[in-house]
């Protein structure tokens, strides 16, 4: 199996039909069936010949059509062949006869096959077959149930991808380039084609196996392929992979040959060359040990330059120890005294599966190559990912129509970027063998709309309205690191610049107008960009930069999970106009806007800030810095007690003798606040105008200041117990419930004890239930202390008639509340070394 797969990637198909010339017309029948079945082992497992194996036991089946070995293996060749469409046939007799048992992969390959097809959504269903049935099954590899997984989300994947990229047209190379045989490694210099093809036969000796071998070819202007000069190709080894550095002094390339004389299996090394000073290259040398490491296959070489150190690197594929799995990408660095440092693996690239078949784009510093372990469409799919100065990116599949669901490999691109060329054997390849659909990969061009048309919109960042009389430069960064201005403009009339950027590259815009900052806004344009492109610039007028920090006033610490606002100050007016949240830092920055009074506030739950800062700019005609420190005090238990809510008459729950409920003292607050205009005019509606009037104040300040402020206690007091839960200590509550004296003892006593409960219902519902784990474990315990009418004073009347002063009145409504009367608490410390809070024994009430 590792062994097709190297030649699968490496030259793809030797191993399915290079191993032995075929005649169409041959007869197999006549033969004892013995002897059949052991030439389609010999085959399959010797020769790693899998059209052969594939053919014998097709002719095997017709003599014992109901032996499911027979039929498993056939399944088996075909895939191995790339004759997926028998290979579906053949698994699908294995199941359909209820096998599976006895064959448990045969779901999972016959799942990979449709993949390979396209098939997506049957083979989805096949692989979550698969995974019901041997899920722990012995008899199979966890590796298989892992990569069922792995495919089937694969499979979403693609089913679900995006339409093709409309920028990007994929064409078929026309014959004279592309032959029944293989053709791959293709990249173009000027206006020749270089490439390798897999048809050329060699000339064996009696009684020898004849074999394919691949070749250097090249085509100008499309025309038919010659073999390459100069001592490239080999008679007696497979040449192939052919690449050149940038400034042409040094070409690399495989030559593979076969192990023995019967066998499929290849060995592959990279051989170099130099260009002399008569124009010629020089004699192929075999690379040094560490880039062609003894008893490894070592192909696919590829050479890029580093922008940042201007160095060359060697990119290769290896099936080496210590990779991530089979073929892995590597990279060394070519010594500018010669030879090579020790090849790196590229563990952050490479996946357990084969990944190979890397190419170097310098301009954009982007790397290409095939992988069959991340997400794609089927079988090897062409991924890139950047080289930046932090490292490399993240990869990505470069999607349709370049990839497809069968093998798409070998990719490269122009310098330019609107040229590329890779393998492919998918739907409409030619075929060696039409009637089983097999071999090989031909070669593709992928042409790159480059252009694109760019409009850039220029706009003041304080109101976002048009800003005309702007100038705009648009300025390209070239591959060696230099500025060239490509166009400039100035608008009198209108916001709008029209330019035209190209793919692949990357561009600044600069927009400049008087009073204004300068803005350079910088972006590349990727090669799947649309034709269109807006890009929009805020100017900011010449402001100054606020530079603050928050510390704890008692410990001088530095406070992190607090907000500054920038408030500006116009009269009496006040306006929030910027404000900014640090999770994890005490620093802020701020840039103010000109001829502005500012106040500078800071924020914390469980803190109360201290006096606010000002700050002006008015008059300021340069850009200035100012610092501030700002300092915030912790709230303390004590800051909020006694802590008073109100409740509306006869709420939560009216009428009931209930003494819990599922009330939320949130809702019924927010009820209550709405009936304040009620509660003025029903207790106002006999008095005289003035005595109305001025009872109407009392009756706002009380619904403002207790009513509603009250709730804002309340939350403010849930953060402060929230954050000192988190830090590992224990807190008890004390509630004590109040109701007016309109109705019985009894009836009252229950009545608070359900405001008490609505208030515990409050605390449960924090946060989404951020308090309910310190309930359960007794971190947080709750006191009830429901008393009822006691307290209540003597001109609050119980008359139940007289609805006016028995539930509208200022005073029965006082009555009606829930306090926090008490706090106690208990401190924790927290060991670092066990993990674990410890008791420090410190009792405290607040």
């Amino acid at each position: 199996m590792r062994y097709y797969l190297l030649i699968a990637v490496v030259l793809v198909a030797l191993g399915r039909l290079s191993g032995q010339k075929f005649d169409q017309s041959e007869s197999l029948y006549g033969v004892t069936y013995k002897q059949i079945l052991r030439d389609a082992q010999d085959a399959f497992e010797l020769d790693k010949d899998y059209y052969t194996a594939m053919r014998r036991y097709a002719t095997a089946i017709e003599i014992k059509p109901k032996d499911m070995e027979l039929r498993f293996r056939y399944a088996e060749s075909a895939r191995m062949a790339g004759a997926f469409i028998f290979a579906e046939t053949g698994y699908a007799d294995v199941i359909k006869l209820r096998e599976t048992d006895k064959y448990p992969l045969a779901e999972f390959w016959l799942a990979n096959v449709k993949t390979m097809l396209g098939k997506y959504t049957e083979a989805i269903e096949l692989y979550d077959k698969f995974m019901a049935a041997h899920l722990g099954n012995e008899d199979v590899e966890s590796y298989f149930i892992d990569r069922a997984k792995k495919e089937k989300e694969d499979c979403l994947w693609a089913r679900d991808i995006a339409e093709e990229q409309h920028n990007v047209v994929v064409q078929h190379l026309p014959a004279g380039i592309n032959t029944p045989s293989k053709e791959f490694g293709a990249f173009s210099l000027n206006d020749t084609l270089y490439y390798a093809s897999l048809n050329f036969e060699s000339t064996s000796e009696k009684g020898t196996k004849e074999r394919r071998y691949a070749r250097m070819l090249f085509s100008a202007n499309g025309e038919t392929g010659m073999q390459l000069m100069n001592g490239v190709n080999d008679t007696t080894k497979h040449t192939a992979n052919l690449v050149v550095n940038q400034d042409r002094t040094k070409r690399f390339f495989t030559r593979c040959e076969y192990k023995d004389e019967f066998s499929s299996e290849i060995i592959c090394a990279i051989y170099g060359q130099t260009l002399t000073e008569d124009g010629t290259w020089s004699t192929p040398e075999l690379l040094p040990d560490q880039i062609n490491e003894a008893g490894t296959s070592n192909t696919h070489p590829s050479v890029g330059i580093d922008k940042a150190s201007g160095e060359e690197y060697l990119y290769f594929a290896s099936d080496r120890a210590n990779g991530n799995g089979k073929l892995d990408i590597w990279m060394s660095k070519i010594l500018k005294e010669g030879g090579f440092t020790m090849p790196e693996n590229l563990s952050t690239i490479n996946t357990a599966e084969n990944d190979v078949t890397p190419f170097f784009h310098n301009s954009t510093q982007t790397l290409y190559y095939s992988s069959e372990g991340k997400k794609g469409l089927g079988g090897l799919d062409i991924y890139k990912i950047r080289k930046t100065k932090n490292g490399w990116a993240t990869s990505e599949n470069v999607g349709k129509p370049v990839n497809s669901s069968l093998n798409d490999l070998h990719f490269s691109l122009n310098e330019e970027g609107n040229m590329g060329y890779f393998s492919s054997n998918r739907v409409g390849s030619t075929y060696l063998e039409p009637e089983y659909q097999l071999c090989c990969e031909d070669l593709y061009a992928a042409e790159f709309n480059i252009m694109a048309e760019l409009l850039a919109l220029v706009y003041t960042k304080e109101n976002e309205t048009a800003l005309p009389e702007t100038t705009m430069r648009l300025l390209e960064k070239l591959p060696n690191g230099e500025i060239l201005e490509a166009a400039k403009l100035t608008n009198p009339e209108s916001n709008l610049f029209p330019f035209f950027v190209e793919r692949g590259k990357t561009y600044f815009l600069e927009a400049a107008h008087n009073g204004f900052v300068t803005q350079i806004d910088t972006f590349s344009v990727p090669f799947d960009a649309p034709d269109k492109i807006e890009r929009k610039i805020y100017l900011s007028p010449i402001y100054v930069d606020l530079f603050a920090l928050t510390y704890d006033l008692d410990s001088e610490e530095a406070i992190s999970g607090a907000s500054v606002q920038i408030i500006e100050v116009n009269g009496d007016e006040e306006k929030i106009v910027q404000e900014q949240f640090n999770e994890y830092g005490n620093d802020f920055k701020f840039p103010l806007s000109l001829n502005k009074e500012y106040l500078i506030r800071a924020n914390k739950p469980g803190y109360k800030p201290l006096e606010e800062l000002k700050l002006s700019t008015v008059g300021i005609t340069k850009p200035e810095q100012f610092a501030a420190d700002l300092y915030l005090k912790r709230i303390s238990f004590s800051d909020f007690l006694p802590l008073a809510i109100y409740f509306d008459n006869d709420y939560p729950d009216q009428n009931t003798v209930q003494k819990t409920t599922t009330a939320n003292y949130e809702e019924t607050v927010e009820e209550y606040y709405q009936r304040k205009e009620e509660y003025k005019l029903l207790f106002t509606e006999p008095m005289e105008k003035e005595e109305a009037f001025l009872t109407t104040e009392r009756y706002e300040a009380f619904f403002e200041r207790e009513v509603k402020n009250g709730m804002e206690g309340l939350r403010k007091f849930a953060e402060v117990l929230y954050e000192f839960l988190e830090r590992g200590n224990e807190v008890e509550i004390k509630l004590r419930g109040f109701a007016s004296p309109r109705a019985e003892d009894q009836y009252n006593y229950n009545l608070s004890y359900r405001r008490i409960t609505s208030v515990e219902n409050f605390l449960r519902a924090y946060k989404g239930g951020a308090l309910i784990p310190y309930m359960n474990k007794g971190a947080l315990t709750i006191d009830r202390d429901p008393i009822g009418e006691k307290t209540a004073p003597n001109y609050v009347t119980d008359m139940i008639e007289d609805e006016r002063n028995s539930i509208y009145s200022l005073g029965a409504s006082i009555e009606r509340r829930v306090e926090i009367v008490e706090v106690e608490i208990r401190l924790n410390d927290f060991d670092v070394e066990s993990g674990v809070f410890t008791r420090k024994g410190v009792d405290k009430k607040d």
